[in-house]
Order: C-alpha cells, then sequence, then structure tokens
C-alpha cells in the first residue's frame, strides 16, 4: 500500500518538463518531436527519447498525448504553454 502512495506522489524533474513542454509545443507524436526538442534543449534525441520513456512511467502513461492530458490535469504543463490546435494535432 505504501509503495503505491509514493509512486503516485513522484513528480516529473525540471528537464521532463521542459521536454514534455516542448513536444506539446510543436504537437506531432512522431519521433520528428524528438528532433525538435532535441534541438530546442540542446539535448541528443536519444536523451529526449530517455526522458519521454521516463515521463510516461512516472505519469503511468501510454503515449504522448496522455502524458500531455495528465501532466495538464496535474497542473505540470498549462494550456497557456500550448495551443489549442498543437494539443489536438496530439490525438492524431
Amino acid at each position: 500500500m505504501l509503495d503505491s502512495i509514493v509512486l503516485s506522489e513522484r513528480f516529473l524533474s525540471p528537464r521532463e518538463e521542459q521536454v514534455l513542454g516542448a513536444i506539446a509545443n510543436l504537437g506531432y507524436r512522431s519521433t520528428s518531436s524528438y528532433g525538435y526538442a532535441s534541438r530546442t534543449l540542446g539535448i541528443t534525441p536519444k536523451t529526449v527519447e530517455s526522458h519521454v520513456r521516463n515521463i510516461g512511467e512516472k505519469l503511468g502513461s501510454h503515449g504522448l498525448f496522455s502524458a500531455v492530458y495528465i501532466a495538464l490535469e496535474r497542473g505540470i504543463l498549462h494550456l497557456d504553454d500550448i495551443g489549442a490546435g498543437r494539443l489536438e494535432s496530439l490525438r492524431k
């Protein structure tokens, strides 16, 4: 029981938040968004991929759209930070 409480309290690192924000801003769910995030943040695409994997594990998401949705729901990301059209394109 205590383990599930601890797991639900995990938060994203500041860098993971930046990666998720960069990907959400681009609005694509393909790996091309990894390249965009890597160029924007000055890290390699493999590092972005690693952060995305960690984000998914921490948020319990099964894709970028659900990760963005959960982050919005928990107040990690804000709608002001990403356009509605960009968010919608993550669904496709």
